[in-house]
């Protein structure tokens, strides 16, 4: 071989080398076919869509197994529309929120009171919009559903006579009470009804084509079913929650149904900084908000480190923040790597026996160890975890002073 020959060969390695890493990394989350599959050997899920982003590209995606087993079998599809239950919380109404506080039309750390005077009953006159977004409250998880109630305004009249249970910025109860008065909050302070601001503001200007609230009956064949409701009726395009379900299937904790690649383009947005908040305010709303010194660890609406973080895994970082849904849906963001993890099940079909949460942690692992990562991405993932964090204390960091400082 000349010299000549030896230089054009170096030369193609080289062009090529960047590819061949790609590819790799991307060959070795091959592992995560066979977590899923175990998952829905187990009888945990009946399948699944997952989507896997990094650094601005989409690595792995893919649809395992079936969205319905009764009444008939139908294969699951990667365009599968599934109800995302407590995602409704951080794609939808924090979103909103957020966006009011960049117009400067609401202030996190105002007095709910100030927009919504009836919420001061029973001593809820210190709680504020902070609070509820992060759920320090003290607000019970739910409001009751006995005796029978329908309508929204019902739900908003409960929600806001509800007495707490604990003084605020005292204990995380996760309550799905915060996020109904959080949609009473945007519909007052903007003049629109909360589906048709989330649509307006964040899903059509993100180009997600296949979300919404109320889903249309052309959906339907698309759509993921998830469990028999109190007269035997499969849930189908009508939201799983009882409480959302009763307000007419618009609420802010649950009520929007989605696809894994529209959940993908609003993953890819919040990483990239742009279109629907500012660089700031998405760093703000992700960033440990939470009262001083208390363990579960909160953003505004999303989770950082809290008992609810198994879809973080094991190998992420604490800084990168996600959110669940009961039916079985997650989304895990980690800006430290540029990489998101979008995870859709309707594990509650068809009776509700379902779990997903050791599958969450173990694909966010496997995600992790494999995704091909540069060399200033490993360190900063390397001085992130250098936290003081615990591990064996779930949701609770370790106080004491390190390194120092």
């Amino acid at each position: 071989m000349t010299y000549r020959h030896l230089y054009i060969a170096l030369l193609w390695i080289v062009g090529c080398a960047p590819v061949l890493a790609q590819e790799t990394g991307t060959a070795s989350l091959s592992v995560l076919d066979s977590i899923i599959q175990i998952s829905i050997q187990n009888h945990e899920i009946p399948g699944a869509v997952l989507i896997v982003g990094h650094d601005g590209q989409g690595i792995y995606r893919k649809a395992f197994g079936n969205r319905s087993l009764e009444p008939k079998i139908e294969p699951m599809t990667v365009e599968t529309i599934f109800d995302i239950a407590s995602l409704t919380k951080v794609v939808a109404t924090t979103i909103a929120v957020m966006q009011l506080e960049e117009q400067g039309r609401v202030r996190l750390n105002d007095p709910v009171v100030k927009y919504i005077p009836e919420f001061g009953q029973n001593s809820k006159g210190d709680i504020t919009v902070r609070d509820l977004l992060t759920h320090y409250s003290g607000l019970a998880p739910d409001i009751d559903l006995n005796p029978p109630w329908t309508g929204r305004d019902v739900a908003y009249s409960m929600s806001f006579a509800a007495t707490p249970i604990a003084p605020p910025e005292t204990q995380f109860i996760y309550s799905d009470t915060n996020f109904i008065v959080l949609a009473a909050l945007v519909e007052r302070v903007s003049g629109m009804p909360l589906d048709s601001y989330c649509a307006q503001n964040i899903f059509i200007p993100l180009g997600m084509s296949h979300t919404r609230f109320l889903p249309p009956a052309d959906w339907l064949p698309q759509i993921a079913p998830t469990e028999y409701d109190e007269h035997n009726q499969m849930l189908r395009g009508v939201v799983h929650d009882p409480r959302a379900r009763r307000m007419g299937g618009v609420a802010g904790h649950a009520g929007v149904f989605s696809t894994a690649d529209d959940l993908a383009k609003f993953a890819q947005a919040l990483l990239d900084g742009s279109r629907i908040l500012s660089p700031l305010a998405i760093r703000k709303m992700t960033s440990p908000e939470q009262p001083p010194n208390l363990p579960a660890v909160r953003g505004f609406g999303w989770d950082i480190d809290s008992p609810f973080s198994s879809n973080r895994g094991e190998l992420l970082p604490v800084g990168s923040f996600g959110h669940t849904g009961f039916t079985g849906t997650s989304i895990w963001i980690d800006p430290t790597t540029r990489t998101y993890i979008i995870l859709l099940t309707n594990a509650v079909h068809p009776r509700g026996q379902g779990s997903v949460l050791s599958l969450r942690a173990k694909i966010a692992t496997a995600v992790a160890a494999a995704i091909p990562l540069t060399a200033d991405e490993q360190e900063a993932l390397r001085w992130k975890t250098l936290t003081g964090y615990n591990e064996t204390t779930i949701a609770q960091r370790h106080i004491d002073e390190r390194n120092g400082s």
